[in-house]
């Protein structure tokens, strides 16, 4: 872990497992969201005579509250404007770089106003 006295980063690699952990119980369907989340509750209620290897599943604390909740009732999907103005504002930003390269190939008097071109 780079930077592990920086607070943003010492939280960053729990964070990423966290998110790895919703992803993949995102892509559980019908049936089968029940039975992980009971499977979650068996593993989160284990007690120190269950052998559980390290970092097996990350079903603790609130962390498998959180999972249980969303397995349980997932959260709606986007609607179609939403999706439309997500794919707006992600073409607009990954444009942008793009875009002020040209304008200063361009307008050479203006890259003088463009920082770091």
């Amino acid at each position: 872990m780079c930077f592990p006295t920086v607070p943003m980063f010492a939280q960053a690699g729990r964070q990423v497992d966290r998110l790895v952990e919703l992803c993949a119980d995102d892509a559980v369907g019908g049936e089968r969201r029940i039975q992980l989340a009971r499977a979650l509750v068996m593993c989160a209620q284990a007690d120190g005579g269950v052998p559980m290897p390290a970092g097996a599943l990350g079903a603790h604390g609130g962390d498998a509250v959180e999972r249980v909740r969303r397995l349980l009732a997932p959260p709606p999907a986007l609607s179609a404007t939403q999706r439309v103005l997500t794919m707006v504002a992600l073409t607009a930003l990954l444009a942008m770089p793009p875009a002020l390269v040209a304008l200063g190939l361009l307008f050479p008097a203006a890259s003088r106003c463009l920082p770091a071109l």
